[in-house]
């Protein structure tokens, strides 16, 4: 059996390490939100927005916009990430609520594994 653990830190960032923080949760939660609008709103018979897609669309994006240059692609590509599995997972799963233990808290960022 897989045993999953977990570590909680605290970080005590500079006043400039926090605006960068909180620039990089502002642009995923951006490009996250855009997915989700794509996926949801822009969906056609024959078009298809995958995890792939998507982050052609926003190396793209970062070509033509100035403030995305400033945050790492990978961070952008997370957030894609996370909602290509979040979609695929609610396929896959009945509907039974939050099963959360606790809510996500805001402004809280992940290390990808």
């Amino acid at each position: 059996m897989i045993e999953r653990k977990s570590a909680l830190f605290r970080l005590y960032p500079t006043p400039e390490q926090e605006t960068q923080m909180s620039q990089i949760a502002g642009t995923c939660r951006f490009v996250y939100n855009l997915a989700l609008e794509q996926r949801r709103d822009w969906y056609r018979p024959g078009r298809k927005f995958n995890f792939a897609r998507q982050c052609r669309e926003v190396t793209e994006l970062r070509a033509e916009v100035e403030w995305l240059k400033a945050v790492p692609v990978h961070a952008m590509q997370q957030a894609l990430r996370d909602l290509d599995r979040e979609r695929v997972d609610s396929a896959l799963k009945p509907v039974k609520g939050n099963r959360s233990k606790r809510p996500v808290e805001a402004g809280t960022i992940r290390r990808a594994a």
